[in-house]
């Protein structure tokens, strides 16, 4: 999946056909190839066999692509936002990326242990995930706050 990242984001941003790239072409490719995947992912679901992240199969991949580009193409349209500017929370998770992951990791496996989630209702699993972004977000938050940079290198 790594390798068909890059490989599509070469060809979105970096192909040979055109020398000048503008935001606002980019931004239609990436939303118009997000579509595409979402497509491809429905017709695929439906048709050939169901999402599987276990097996990691090709409706798998085609729905996480585009639900990358999708993001992608938001975050591409803060460009067009007056005095853009990383807020705070996007200032302490990049500078403490590795210690985010991880602390993700610890607090998804704790919820997964306490919590028997295949059978929680649509409303606790949204306040589920609510308090589980919140709680992370506050963690990461004080500790780039207070100073602190787990960030060595």
């Amino acid at each position: 999946m790594y390798l068909l990242g890059v490989h599509l984001g070469y060809c979105l941003f970096y192909a040979k056909h055109s020398n000048v790239r503008s935001t606002t072409s980019s931004i239609a490719r990436v939303f118009l190839v997000s579509l595409l995947l979402w497509i491809v992912t429905i017709l695929l679901d439906n048709y050939v066999e169901r999402i599987s992240r276990r097996t990691c199969n090709m409706p798998y991949v085609t729905w996480v692509l585009a639900q990358d580009l999708q993001a992608l193409g938001i975050f591409m349209l803060s460009s067009y936002i007056p005095m853009n500017k990383l807020s705070s929370l996007e200032e302490a998770i990049d500078q403490n990326l590795l210690a985010t992951f991880l602390l993700a990791n610890l607090v998804t496996g704790m919820v997964n242990l306490t919590v028997d989630t295949i059978f929680a209702s649509p409303f606790s699993s949204l306040l589920i995930l609510t308090a589980y972004a919140f709680a992370l977000s506050a963690i990461i938050g004080t500790i780039h706050f207070s100073g602190f940079r787990l960030k060595f290198w």
